[in-house]
């Protein structure tokens, strides 16, 4: 008989009276986990004690309005893990709280109190694959908690507060940032081998977080053999293509580095970007590069405003305009601090812009992210990687209003962080 903990009889329990719509019995659980059911009651005991199963007849999960949003957590980190390919007994364990659950958002080894080393690499390691973390420095070793949307769920079921606010810079901030990812610019050697090596690492993790910013389950290692080796995986076949026309579409983007954008070439990308995925009941045909003749909307926030279709032209013809002079312009003044300023404005005005216009019926943020790295890149700006899901949704698709202040201080931030692996990574 295998061991069982207190999150397998629970998920069981719920599937189970899910399937029957009826109370579910011991028996009945015992025979789906393959466990005795001395472990399973033992199991429910605890369940009854922490108020979420009831014991009716026989028994019940309980919907308590006390409990309501441990229950919904619990269910909501079940589907998460299911989708990702995680034990959610792992999400759930007391070692993984311990180190998420910090008040500090950059983690050293000495911060880490009670867990093992091991324990520690073992967890730190799952961190990873879900960007619940990203390594700052190699030696000693330094890890930032990222902001994700599943560990407010992980908070909600450990009865604690979860902090997602963004923190905005002020003018002091500013200074440091930018000095300091000017010093590291300068610093790098961008013709070595070593960096060469980095930034095709750097590739595959902004294709594998793109996609993830949309939904997608795949996590970087898969992507990583899906492009490299071209591995398969039993996944739909729409997960697998979507990281795969990503990588098609940096490729095509790259081919314009150098030289002016126009519009015929963003369709282009577009069209690598949306290849063989239907949208609802649209054909990819009709949507992969085509300017888009109905209206839109962002999921789940209609405050977001997107260009009427009858306006998209001419923003568009605007939009280019802007573009290649802002590109020619700055593009020969060198990276200090004040220029960088410049830059980082102006390749959030081009995201903000993009995103706005919203020229396609679907991958126009995916669009907009590779726009904004070739802005970067163009610059010598090494890619930057997007992986603080929640403060990026915050200040793009789940923004109230425009506001691209908010945005240039988080791709600010985020710069910094990229550069800071960057940095370790070259000096490891």
């Amino acid at each position: 008989m295998r061991k069982i903990t207190r999150w397998d009889v629970f998920f069981t329990l719920v599937n189970l009276r899910n399937e029957k719509k009826s109370s579910v019995s011991i028996v009945e659980i015992s025979k789906t986990l393959k466990a005795s059911k001395k472990s399973v009651y033992n199991q429910l005991r605890i369940l009854i004690n922490k108020k979420l199963v009831i014991k009716a007849d026989n028994y019940l999960p309980k919907i308590n309005p006390r409990q309501g949003s441990i229950y919904y957590s619990l269910i909501k980190i079940y589907e998460f893990s299911t989708k990702n390919r995680v034990n959610y007994n792992l999400l759930l364990n007391k070692n993984l709280f311990a180190i998420v659950g910090s008040k500090k958002s950059t983690l050293e080894l000495v911060d880490i109190k009670g867990i093992h080393y091991e324990t520690f690499k073992k967890y730190l390691s799952l961190m990873l694959k879900l960007s619940f973390a990203m390594i700052i420095k190699q030696k000693p070793l330094k890890i930032r908690l990222l902001h994700h949307p599943i560990l407010q769920d992980i908070y909600i079921v450990n009865k604690k507060v979860y902090s997602d606010k963004l923190h905005y810079f002020n003018s002091k901030d500013e200074e440091f940032y930018l000095k300091s990812i000017s010093e590291m610019i300068n610093s790098i050697d961008a013709k070595s081998v070593k960096f060469k090596k980095i930034d095709k690492k750097q590739r595959i993790l902004f294709i594998a977080h793109t996609t993830q910013l949309e939904g997608n389950p795949m996590q970087f290692t898969e992507v990583k053999d899906l492009i490299e080796n071209n591995k398969t995986f039993d996944y739909e076949k729409n997960v697998t293509r979507e990281n795969k026309n990503m990588d098609a579409a940096m490729n095509m983007m790259e081919q314009f580095r150098g030289t002016d954008l126009t519009l015929a070439k963003i369709k282009k990308v577009h069209y690598q970007v949306q290849k063989y995925l239907d949208k609802d009941k649209i054909p990819w045909k009709k949507i992969a590069g085509k300017r888009r003749d109905v209206s839109v909307r962002i999921s789940n926030n209609p405050k977001f405003k997107l260009s009427p279709v009858t306006q998209i032209d001419v923003l568009l013809e605007s939009f280019i305009i802007i573009l290649n002079n802002g590109l020619e312009r700055l593009k020969k003044i060198p990276n200090t601090p004040l220029n960088l300023k410049k830059k980082i404005e102006f390749a959030t005005w081009v995201h903000s812009e993009f995103q706005h216009v919203h020229p396609f019926i679907d991958g126009n943020s995916r669009t907009t992210r590779i726009l904004f790295n070739h802005v970067l890149t163009e610059f010598s700006i090494p890619l930057t990687d997007i992986y603080f899901v929640k403060e990026y949704i915050d200040v793009t698709k789940g923004e109230t209003s425009r506001d691209d202040k908010k945005l240039y201080s988080f791709f600010l931030h985020l710069i910094y962080d990229n550069m800071l692996r960057l940095i370790s990574e070259m000096e490891s």
